[in-house]
């Protein structure tokens, strides 16, 4: 694809990155921000939930969110006393975080929200092509884990060739 054949209105990253921003906008509007919490510190109660108990690096790689983010969302959330944070009984340098009860209070008053939001937003889609969302989001992701597992050289020659 030539330089001129680019067009950000069909660039798969920006179509993405736009509907990503998009829902994070509609979620924080309608849901998160009036629970007084931002996106970031949403996901990290999503993961602590999900695994009971995290460290910060277990949350930036389960997410892909930024480390300069999560820290910040952690400070915040703990200050807040809705996460705490102490030392793993296996390695006393490694933080472990877990919710507190307030936390998961404000989770689970979220959670049959954010629920309701979901449908609201993929209701315009048959079951069919939400499988299919679902099947090509999880393909497209495999894909990029391999490209970005695969060495520079490599990455290139499939580029050109």
């Amino acid at each position: 694809m030539s330089r001129s054949e680019l067009h950000m209105d069909s660039f798969l990253p920006t179509l993405i990155r736009n509907l990503s921003e998009g829902m994070a906008l509609s979620m924080s509007r309608r849901i998160t921000g009036p629970f007084r919490l931002t996106m970031t510190e949403w996901r990290i109660m999503l993961q602590l939930a999900e695994h009971e108990a995290l460290s910060a690096s277990d949350i930036v790689a389960y997410s892909a969110m930024e480390k300069s983010k999560v820290s910040r969302a952690i400070r915040n959330l703990v200050a807040r006393d809705l996460v705490v944070r102490e030392a793993a009984s296996e390695d006393l340098r490694v933080k472990r975080l877990t919710m507190t009860e307030t936390g998961r209070k404000r989770y689970e008053a979220l959670v049959p929200r954010i629920v309701v939001w979901e449908k609201e937003l993929i209701e315009g889609l048959e079951v069919s092509e939400y499988r299919d969302l679902l099947f090509l989001l999880e393909k497209l992701n495999k894909r990029l884990k391999l490209m970005q597992d695969a060495p520079e050289d490599k990455a290139a020659v499939s580029k050109s060739g």
